[in-house]
């Protein structure tokens, strides 16, 4: 019996002191009594500098975690915080309207490139951190023109002799129902000279006011010269 209460005696001994430092080891942090909700730094996207390092204001906002958050500093009259979970000296927050914080992180630098407390800030840092944007070429395609098929050439397929005409009439037309032969080359027209006397498929006929009765004069085209026919 005694044995076993000095067995509990030891063992109250060493749970004492862990029970004890854990407590001491949990800090509250008293809520923000200040607040940057109206200020115009606040609004217009001023950084926040807090160790010689600029913070840029991002759109990323929380809620006020009195479990996590200790205060590391003052800008402007207002206190600003940071989380004791997050990596040091990336990430602060700032107390905004409704019980939240504003998040601001530092500048973007290459070590912190790709990790987790990595955000966009609002305003873009320096151009040198920033991969410079290359225009994009576009090559229009070349528009093809398909023109008509080529023609197709048939050769002959066998010989013809072209027959002799059965006549040798040349040139002549019908008019008052008689074959009137081409006379010669056309002359130009004269009224003193030609009197009217018909019409061939809407074409004027003339004869000569002195000439023979069987030659007659019909125009070649509408106001051009005469040619002669004979009957």
């Amino acid at each position: 019996m005694r044995r076993f209460v000095l067995s509990l005696i030891s063992t109250a001994a060493v749970l004492v002191p862990v029970v004890a430092f854990a407590q001491a080891d949990q800090v509250i942090t008293s809520p923000p009594s200040v607040t940057a909700a109206g200020a115009d730094w606040q609004t217009g996207g001023v950084p926040v500098l807090y160790n010689g390092e600029t913070y840029q204001p991002t759109g990323s906002r929380v809620f006020f975690d009195a479990n996590v958050m200790v205060k590391v500093g003052t800008f402007r009259g207002v206190p600003f915080y940071a989380d004791r979970t997050r990596e040091p000296n990336t990430i602060v927050y700032v107390p905004v309207s409704g019980g939240q914080v504003r998040a601001y992180e530092r500048r973007a630098s290459r070590e912190l490139e790709g990790t987790v407390d990595s955000r966009v800030p609002e305003i873009p840092g320096d151009s040198a951190s920033a991969p410079e944007a290359k225009p994009t070429v576009v090559i229009p395609p070349v528009p093809v023109v398909v023109g008509p098929p080529a023609p197709v050439v048939v050769g002959p397929t066998h010989m013809e002799s072209i027959p002799r005409p059965p006549s040798n009439s040349g040139i002549w037309i019908e008019f008052k129902g008689a074959r009137w032969h081409n006379a010669g080359e056309a002359v130009l027209y004269s009224p003193s000279r030609f009197t009217r006397v018909g019409e061939y498929h809407g074409f004027p006929v003339y004869r000569a006011r002195k000439g023979k009765a069987d030659l007659i004069y019909v125009t070649a085209v509408q106001g051009g010269p005469l040619v002669p026919y004979r009957q």
